[in-house]
């Protein structure tokens, strides 16, 4: 019997006693999820839990709506650059680094925001990771290349650099999870010290993460992704 299975049947307790659940994930680059019956959804780093913990509060938290981008035809994978909406009403510091996960073939996938006024202007804003070795430590780095590493095999694998319009991740749990996979990614780097912003835009979508509200991004960026199974490129690129 595997693990996924025992907690596929104990989370079936819930609905028929009175016994409490506790999920907790932690993954190797120490950000760790928690979610207890009847309490809210709490995020927060493993090193240093009291100054980076942040709980999805539903009557305080603002409404986070992906936004759909038309990506073109897969040949002209090469898009601009995401930007943050820089709005008087956003509630965000200008302190800190502003960073773009946005997924395009042949990228390391990670990108500093052009709009962001916390960047330096003058920067390249196209990052390579092996400049981010001092900053930032290696299980994530790791971890970010392996999820990136995933796009670009099925880009491949779907023949998108050859223009035959194939789907990204035609299977539907794996496509979830690599959405997932990513928010999570995403959600550790919103939550460092040094770090205003991180807009999380993968194939066509687009999420905001900032460290105060990182636990309600993830709720939110969460129940889209399992509530919409168009979520691809082929989709994306049709306009649906």
């Amino acid at each position: 019997m595997t693990d996924l299975t025992y907690i596929k049947a104990f989370l079936l307790l819930p609905q028929s006693s009175n016994i409490t659940t506790h999920f907790t994930l932690e993954t190797p680059y120490g950000l760790i999820v928690e979610l207890k019956t009847g309490e809210k959804l709490s995020v927060r780093l493993k090193d240093n839990p009291s100054a980076t913990k942040s709980q999805y509060a539903p009557d305080s938290a603002s409404k986070i709506q992906p936004n759909t981008q038309p990506t073109g035809s897969p040949e002209s994978h090469q898009e601009s650059t995401p930007t943050v909406d820089t709005a008087s009403d956003r509630q965000s510091s200008n302190m800190g680094y502003g960073y773009a996960i946005f997924t395009d073939w042949g990228t390391s996938g990670l990108w500093y925001d052009s709009n962001w006024p916390g960047n330096d202007p003058e920067i390249d804003f196209h990052i390579d990771l092996e400049d981010l070795e001092d900053r930032y430590p290696a299980a994530w780095l790791h971890a970010f290349a392996r999820w990136i590493g995933q796009y670009d095999d099925s880009f491949v694998a779907g023949e998108c650099h050859l223009s035959s319009f194939g789907g990204l991740f035609p299977d539907l749990e794996e496509r979830q999870a690599w959405l997932v996979e990513g928010a999570l990614l995403a959600a550790w780097l919103a939550l460092q010290s040094d770090v205003g912003h991180v807009s999380y835009h993968p194939i066509g979508r687009n999420w905001e993460l900032e460290r105060e509200g990182v636990a309600a991004s993830l709720v939110e960026i969460v129940q889209n992704v399992m509530d919409d199974p168009r979520i691809d490129s082929e989709s994306e690129q049709e306009g649906d």
